[in-house]
């Protein structure tokens, strides 16, 4: 059976990882995978409290997605843009952003790594590193 891993942290401003945490799932598109991914980083601020939040993501459909009347949206996350919506209006100091993903590799590196050991949960062994993930994957 083939999984994809959704994917979220959380850094400083200076880039380094202050909380990591993935879920496996079922095969799915990519665009929903990436709407999923926010959707697990929104819970996680949520649930840990954060404030003032900024949400970056490499798909442009999904940040813009979270900005736009949900007619505009695409039908495959539009139940999870709703939910984002939801959750933003709620949380006036979280933002998403769209966020190249050449200008977040240490990210995407470990969304692979943990996709491709079929890793899932919390990693504090991450938490405090920056540069270590360009040799994770």
């Amino acid at each position: 059976m083939n999984s994809t891993t959704k994917f979220s942290k959380r850094g400083d401003f200076r880039g380094v990882f202050l909380h990591v945490e993935t879920k496996l799932l079922a095969v799915i598109d990519p665009l929903v995978g990436e709407a999923e991914a926010l959707c697990l980083g929104v819970n996680i601020a949520g649930r840990l409290e954060w404030s003032q939040v900024i949400f970056e993501g490499d798909s442009f459909i999904v940040m813009d997605s979270v900005g736009r009347n949900i007619a505009d949206c695409p039908w495959k996350i539009v139940h999870l843009i709703s939910w984002l919506q939801v959750q933003f209006s709620s949380h006036p100091s979280f933002r998403c952003v769209f966020s190249p993903r050449n200008a977040n590799l240490a990210a995407h590196s470990l969304a692979q790594w943990a996709a491709s050991s079929l890793k899932e949960g919390c990693f504090p062994e991450f938490h405090g590193h920056r540069q270590w993930f360009s040799w994770v994957y």
